[in-house]
């Protein structure tokens, strides 16, 4: 609010409108969720987003995480280079969980992702008093390393499982 009695001239407001859809299109042009595919600026994989409840939040040009306002569930995928750093997936994995605190591993297995081998957990853990659950899926291809993470309270962890484990199943590495 101008409490000073002057005006701001309107040529002003529209070259600071113009600023700011440049800017907006200048940060969403590598981010890219089209027909509800997800596709990254440096093309190394697609994913299905479900669309349906599920609100997208960039993190940033690799990373996309999708939140659920009812169920308070959160899914993200990060992805991360090991810069030749020698690291097993079993280490990955364990790196994913690194300060969680209270955990209850209900199940861990190997199983495979996009053709690459790839550590499935869920677990259970506690954080500021609240009961959370987590299913992770930790996949290295190469030089890379991509951690697919759903988590909500215990409650409703069920509600948006099946739209996690769709869009883990949709996950395809593309040709390089």
């Amino acid at each position: 609010m101008n409490t000073s009695g002057s005006k701001i001239p309107k040529y002003l407001t529209y070259i600071l409108y113009f600023i700011c859809v440049i800017i907006y299109h200048v940060n969403c042009a590598s981010f890219q969720v089209k027909e509800g595919m997800f596709l990254p600026p440096h093309r190394q994989y697609v994913i299905d987003v479900p669309e349906k409840n599920w609100n997208i939040v960039k993190l940033s040009d690799e990373d996309i995480t999708l939140q659920h306002k009812k169920y308070q569930a959160t899914i993200t995928l990060i992805s991360s280079n090991l810069e030749g750093e020698k690291a097993s997936l079993k280490s990955l994995d364990e790196r994913l969980f690194f300060g969680i605190k209270d955990t209850n591993i209900l199940m861990k297995e190997i199983t495979t992702v996009g053709g690459k081998q790839t550590v499935h957990t869920i677990l259970e853990f506690r954080t500021n008093g609240q009961k959370l659950k987590m299913n992770s899926y930790v996949i290295k291809a190469g030089n890379r390393v991509f951690d697919l993470v759903y988590w909500a309270s215990h409650g409703t962890f069920s509600y948006g499982q099946s739209d996690f484990e769709d869009m883990v199943r949709s996950f395809k590495f593309l040709e390089q």
